[in-house]
């Protein structure tokens, strides 16, 4: 028996384990995409859905929950609007800011990643299904970017039209309705093949079929009959075996050459030092880069490139070996190393491309020349590269490393690079506080985060801008005051960075300020202004904070001058959350038209039912009791009862608004609606009511019986007399309750 009972705890401590489980949602900002990364559990199903501009991620993990507090803090709501697990499931909401479309794949078995591109949902090709080959899958004309594995148990689809650029427009085909989820092996091979034979024109569909999408260049129509014209001269015959070996080769050949790692001697700037002194190194260098005939000499300009970058002086790194970049090896690589010191943006051209993954120290090369790699990074690859490198270099990049990785929820990491500079440094660097504030907001920790940025802010050094947007950033987030001047500090250097993104950014942060300092109309101006400067420019930023606290902490008057001009604008787009919370306040200061406008204004297939109870509460104060209904047709609760009750009383039904009232256990409620509706009968039972004893007195005048008078006329008149005494008691009593209940309500 104890056996049994133990075993039972067992398995009792494993599910609920499992479905309390968390999953962390980390993002990523892209040039044309924003990235979602979720660490999922090794062969967890998933799907996504999207209508307009909302999305749903769904995994078959009925108890999970999405831990979604770091996503906006690494990007801006440029695509992604807001997201949210709005009720218990898999299922995690995305709310959309543009015309996106989004798009998922399995970079691993533990990891789903979830774009959201710039091109509508009608460009974004779904993910063909791969030709397994043994472990690896080998991808047939896509590009790295879409490459996934998806589950066999998704259904067939054939490979997407590759880009035009390669002048190729084969027909899409599309095989709808196959059911593969009980299929085996054997009849899943033999649906792709016929998927191929398909898109080769071998076979031809009598479903009907999709549309292929527009590709610039020269296209085939699927429907076509017209046979395209031979060219003359050579021809070559290639059977569909043939040209699946072609495809095979082709994929391989790519496979193997993004998955081959630099040589690591090629960034070994650890071996490149020497104990001499920097003057007479680097001049002894120069003074051999020519022999006695004026003949460059390879080999010295290679070695004085490389004392360069062994100091940190790209610049000068590429001035050298551009003397002699056609002989010296590795130029490549050394010019990415250079401009990875002079922390210059060259991240689709460097040599590190597709080297995040490696196992030596060019990982880290690869993840600083572009940080949007370091989430699928080697982190014990960039620990080992960092701890090797000489202690001025780690000074130099080590805080941009930590910041690079605390941007993808790599903390430990950042900190361990933290805490090797502090070892050989007793007096910390802006820099260093600058990254060491980053980790501290991300742990949560916003006013340590916010006392390090106030000390970068003080040194008046190159990081000082960056550290007051993300101080205004984290007092906005964490609703802390500001210093009144802060504005005037945003105000100051966004004029000295004029004309730069740095500062837009700071313009932006400068308007934040001001509604955090409670001054909103200057703040509103403040805004305008930044957008009739560049209509073009992402004003979101801006826009998204001042609304959420002029809709917490602004007077009424500033509220509605304020509120009204911004939603009246049919192209602002706001997040639900602060939908929510502008039509609350317009709802509760008396401007329904407004708010109700604004909660429709809604495209989502699926509206939450708080959205639903302001909708209804809305028509009610529109005298629309009807759309009020229809809002409530769904939607459970008490509040829910109370307005569809009072839709019923405004509709002239006040009986069966008494009685849904009463079945809710609302007895005060159901008293005054049973009582206006004359069902004076029912009880209810709660008599403390005014409206109770109001209908007990109505019932009780309605009771009088005339036949039970006495038959004598004199005693006949005496009761009479009496009744019509009683009579009028009760009546000055009902109206000292009406009026009672008048003055209360």
């Amino acid at each position: 028996m104890k056996p049994t009972i133990v075993i039972s705890v067992l398995l009792t401590l494993i599910v609920s384990t499992a479905t309390a489980q968390t999953i962390s949602v980390r993002s990523g900002e892209h040039d044309t995409f924003t990235r979602l990364v979720l660490y999922i559990p090794a062969g967890a199903e998933w799907s996504i859905d999207q209508a307009d501009q909302n999305a749903a991620v769904r995994l078959a993990l009925p108890g999970v929950r999405f831990d979604t507090r770091q996503v906006f803090q690494r990007i801006r709501k440029k695509r992604l609007l807001s997201l949210a697990q709005t009720e218990e499931g898999g299922v995690l909401n995305l709310e959309l800011a543009c015309d996106c479309g989004v798009v998922g794949f399995n970079h691993s078995s533990r990891m789903l990643v979830v774009d959201i591109r710039d091109e509508p949902p009608e460009k974004v090709l779904k993910l063909p299904q791969p030709l397994h080959l043994g472990r690896h899958s080998y991808r047939f004309n896509q590009a790295y970017g879409s490459q996934s594995v998806p589950d066999m148990k998704l259904p067939l689809q054939i490979d997407p039209a590759p880009d035009a650029g390669e002048n190729l427009a084969p027909a899409v085909v599309a095989l709808q309705g196959a059911e593969t989820s009980g299929l085996n092996r054997s009849e899943l091979r033999l649906l792709e093949q016929i998927g191929r034979a398909s898109e080769q024109g071998l076979l031809s569909p009598i479903q009907p079929i999709l549309e292929a999408p527009e590709i610039e260049g020269a296209a085939i129509s699927v429907t076509s009959n017209e046979m395209p014209e031979r060219a003359s001269g050579n021809v070559s015959a290639m059977t569909v075996v043939d040209e699946e070996f072609a495809r095979i080769s082709d994929s391989v050949s790519r496979f193997q050459k993004e998955k081959e790692c630099l040589d690591p001697t090629a960034v070994g700037v650890q071996n490149w030092g020497q104990d001499a002194e920097f003057a007479n190194r680097i001049g002894n260098l120069r003074a051999n880069l020519y022999s006695e005939f004026d003949r460059l000499n390879s080999e010295a300009v290679a070695d004085l490139a490389k004392a360069y970058l062994y100091y940190g002086f790209g610049a000068e790194a590429r001035e050298a070996i551009g003397l002699a970049s056609d002989t010296v090896e590795n130029t490549d690589v050394m010019l990415a190393m250079a401009d990875v010191l002079d922390n210059r943006d060259t991240s689709q051209h460097s040599a590190f491309v597709n080297q995040q993954n490696c196992e030596t120290d060019v990982a880290m090369w690869a993840v600083l020349s572009n940080p949007k790699q370091a989430w699928d990074a080697n982190t014990d690859a960039v620990a080992r590269a960092f701890s090797r490198l000489p202690g001025h270099l780690r000074s130099h990049l080590g805080p941009r490393l930590s910041r690079i990785f605390t941007d993808v929820d790599e903390l430990e990491l950042a900190s361990a690079i933290l805490r090797k500079i502090e070892i050989s440094e007793e007096t910390p660097q802006p820099d260093q506080n600058f990254a060491s504030a980053a980790i501290d907001k991300s742990h949560g920790d916003a006013e340590a985060a916010a006392a390090k940025m106030a000390e970068v802010i003080d040194t008046d050094s190159e990081f000082s801008p960056q550290a007051l947007i993300e101080l205004v950033d984290t007092h906005w987030r964490e609703r802390m005051p500001v210093a009144p001047d802060m504005h005037l500090l945003a105000a100051s250097y966004a004029a000295e960075y004029r004309g730069t993104d740095l500062g837009d950014d700071l313009q932006r942060t400068r308007t934040v300020a001001l509604a955090l300092s409670g001054d909103f109309e200057t703040a509103y101006e403040a805004y305008q202004t930044l957008q009739r400067r560049d209509p073009k420019t992402d004003t979101r930023q801006a826009l998204i904070p001042l609304l959420y606290l002029l809709a917490e902490n602004a007077g009424d008057v500033a509220f509605l001058k304020i509120g009204l001009s911004v939603i009246s604008d049919p192209d602002t787009k706001l997040p639900t959350e602060l939908t929510n919370k502008l039509a609350r306040r317009l709802i509760d200061l008396g401007f329904a038209e407004p708010a109700l406008t604004l909660l429709a204004s809604s495209g989502s297939q699926q509206v939450a039912p708080e959205r639903k109870l302001m909708r209804a509460e809305a028509a009610l104060a529109l005298n629309l009791p009807h759309r009020a209904l229809v809002e409530l047709l769904s939607v459970q609760g008490p509040e829910a009862v109370r307005l569809r009750a009072q839709a019923m009383a405004q509709n002239g039904d006040h009986r069966l608004a008494g009685q849904v009232f009463r079945d809710a256990e609302m007895n005060a409620e159901a008293a005054r609606d049973l009582w206006l509706g004359e069902d004076w009968e029912t009880g209810v039972d709660d008599q403390s009511s005014p409206y109770a004893r109001m209908a007990e007195v109505s019932s009780q005048l309605l009771e009088k019986d005339m036949e039970s008078l006495p038959q004598t006329p004199l005693a006949q008149a005496r009761a009479l007399l009496d009744e019509s005494q009683s009579a009028r008691s009760q009546l000055v009593e009902l109206l000292e309750f009406t009026e009672e209940t008048r003055r209360t309500e």
